[in-house]
């Protein structure tokens, strides 16, 4: 059977996911803190970090935000933690402990961060998929 799958339109520039934020400003300026940069800052921010863009709108539904998942590939995972150590973020932003680098079973090495509105961030390093 032949596939009728047809592809995107070549041109296709970025994908942007939308993030969820209980609290907009509190979100806002967590996300400047970890160094994503603004290129829209209004009634949504569209983050970038890398290549790698998200859409925070003021908008909060508890399921949802604590059931996203964001995966952010880094070049070098020990000094994202460093840094990401030396921001005391729970302090700054009430959010959970961020937890350290450790290798899982399916080999990655992850960090794992939450946010204000409780989304989970999967923060690895691996270079096959830096390089994809």
């Amino acid at each position: 059977m032949a596939s009728s799958h047809r592809s995107i339109a070549t041109g296709t520039e970025v994908l942007r996911s939308f993030l969820p934020a209980k609290d907009f400003a509190l979100s806002r300026e967590f996300y400047l803190t970890l160094g994503f940069t603004p290129i829209l800052d209004a009634e949504v921010v569209i983050f970038r970090i890398g290549a790698g863009e998200f859409i925070l709108q003021d908008y909060y539904e508890q399921h949802w935000a604590e059931n996203t998942m964001v995966q952010l590939v880094v070049e070098d995972l020990e000094a994202w933690w460093s840094f990401v150590q030396s921001l005391e973020l729970p302090k700054h932003f009430g959010v959970p402990e961020p937890r350290p680098p450790e290798e899982q079973p399916w080999g990655l090495t992850v960090s794992y961060l939450i946010d204000p509105s409780h989304v989970l961030w999967h923060v690895v390093q691996h270079p096959g998929i830096a390089e994809a």
